[in-house]
């Protein structure tokens, strides 16, 4: 499918036409203009758009053809950043997520990756959001397309196991009095 859109004038009727295929549709603009309609398509077909405002004329706008690319080819991506130190419990880091073509262009395909950690009780990973569990590492891995990457979590959450006061027993001669702790 490919799906074509623009503007038109108000009210006016779009003709899309996959000239390889034989497929033809209508839509009519909204009142702002607005169109946009999807039909069947493969790459190399010629999508040919003529324009009906019938309240100008009987006679249709020039004709306008379009090839339907191929598919880009991806070739790789990179997760970002490559290393993430978390120091509380709960706390987050998003990953991003880019995928780079043959063509030489690249874009943001974190939506699109599936995420998983080495060590899930130690960081998590979901729509490219990392969570820390408990103090530790784990590698998280993004996999798009037959493509992964990965980045190192450092976890280094300070637990506090215990405190000690001295001196233990303390007594105060009267209301108001002081006496400092170590």
């Amino acid at each position: 499918l490919v799906t074509v859109k623009g503007v038109a004038p108000a009210g006016a009727r779009v003709d899309v036409t996959n000239v390889t295929s034989g497929l033809k549709t209508s839509v009519y603009a909204s009142t702002s203009g607005a169109f946009e309609l999807q039909i069947e398509s493969n790459a190399g077909d010629v999508i040919r758009t003529l324009v009906f405002d019938l309240s100008q004329s009987q006679q249709p706008s020039a004709a306008v053809d379009k090839t339907v690319p191929a598919p880009r080819v991806l070739s790789s991506i990179r997760v970002l950043p490559s290393a993430i130190t978390l120091v509380a419990l709960n706390a987050t880091q998003d990953l991003t997520v880019t995928g780079f073509y043959a063509d030489g262009g690249s874009e943001t395909l974190t939506d699109q990756a599936a995420f998983t950690s080495s060590n899930p009780s130690v960081a998590t990973v979901g729509g490219g959001k990392v969570v820390a569990l408990k103090r530790g590492t784990a590698t998280l891995t993004a996999t798009l397309g037959g493509f992964q990457d990965t980045t190192a979590v450092t976890v280094d959450i300070v637990t506090l196991d215990s405190i000690t006061v001295s001196p233990t027993d303390i007594t105060l001669p009267a209301p108001g009095a002081t006496q400092a702790l170590t």
